[in-house]
């Protein structure tokens, strides 16, 4: 909606400065007025052969306020400061724009496998034409925060963060949900890449929770059949490890997590605040959205990451 808003901002600003260059006679003075232009240039008269057309582009111009008289010169004139500015926003930049059409093509390519993050091909594309470019998530820009109260809610807002997610998430977490897992898993499918930290005391719960049923089914119906290691290496991933065997773009980890966290494309974040009096339960989450913040926040993670094992078994409670 932000596009209607500038629209409506355009709509009150005077369009005769669009008008004005609609003409080449009047576009060719303004620039040839960059290094001064001459009313009786020989070269200029080849390019406007009549006063008329002349005249009424110099009247134009001056009238815009966009040249002026040389001071102490009768008959050469410059761009006025304001002149200037639109010299260079309007036809510098652009022109540099416009010859760098074919790299923004090649830049366009970039996105569609949706392999790298929006800010770093902002920042690729500003190192090849070497000229600041405006990010068009106008979002990813400013700071938004929202505050969670409610479990509930939580689940809520995570399994939406996710579902906008376009290239990559970075999650450590405490707390399971079936619901979040499933959106996961369907954005893994599809090209988003997935770093997971596990806490340890969550792994315990799956074992807790499910390790009993299997060792009963187990006495059951296996009573004298001896399991080999390579039966029970995967019958504890299958049951430490919600995302077994569907892993396809999912890296997963598992460590003390000192607080929940979630970094979505390298623009928001997600973090849990922990009741000291309460540490096992949800309290507080919090969302942000500041891309300084998120680069922050993922430089964290991935030390976190680089600390943390991939022995699911480390986890496993002893009897």
């Amino acid at each position: 909606m932000k596009g209607i808003a500038l629209c409506q901002q355009f709509n009150n600003v005077s369009l005769d400065i669009f008008s004005i260059f609609s003409k080449r006679d009047n576009v060719l003075m303004f620039c040839i007025a960059k290094d001064g232009l001459k009313t009786h240039s020989t070269e200029l008269h080849d390019e406007i052969p009549t006063k008329k057309r002349y005249y009424k582009a110099l009247k134009k111009l001056k009238d815009a306020n966009l040249i002026e008289k040389f001071i102490g010169s009768r008959d050469i004139y410059f761009h006025t400061n304001y002149g200037s500015v639109i010299y260079q926003k309007l036809f510098v930049e652009l022109i540099e724009i416009a010859n760098n059409k074919d790299k923004f093509k090649m830049i366009d390519t970039l996105k569609q496998p949706n392999k790298f993050l929006e800010n770093d091909i902002h920042k690729f594309v500003e190192s090849v034409i070497g000229t600041k470019i405006q990010n068009n998530d106008d979002n990813s820009l400013s700071f938004n925060s929202e505050i969670i109260w409610s479990f509930e809610k939580l689940i809520l807002s995570i399994i939406e963060k996710v579902k906008h997610c376009k290239t990559e998430l970075l999650i450590a977490t405490r707390l399971y949900s079936e619901e979040v897992v499933n959106e996961i898993l369907l954005k893994s499918k599809v090209g988003v890449h997935v770093k997971i930290l596990a806490d340890t005391k969550l792994i315990q719960g799956y074992f807790k929770s499910q390790n009993n049923c299997g060792e009963s089914n187990d006495n059951k119906n296996n009573k004298d059949i001896k399991r080999d290691d390579n039966c029970e290496n995967e019958r504890l991933t299958v049951i430490g490890d919600p995302w077994y065997p569907n892993k396809e773009g999912i890296q997963r980890k598992v460590m003390d997590i000192p607080f929940g966290l979630l970094v979505v494309d390298g623009k928001e974040v997600g973090i849990e605040i922990i009741n000291r009096n309460d540490t096992q339960n949800f309290f507080v989450g919090l969302f942000i959205s500041d891309e300084k913040l998120a680069s922050n926040f993922k430089e964290w993670y991935m030390k976190l990451w680089d600390d943390a094992s991939d022995d699911i078994s480390l986890s496993i409670p002893i009897n």
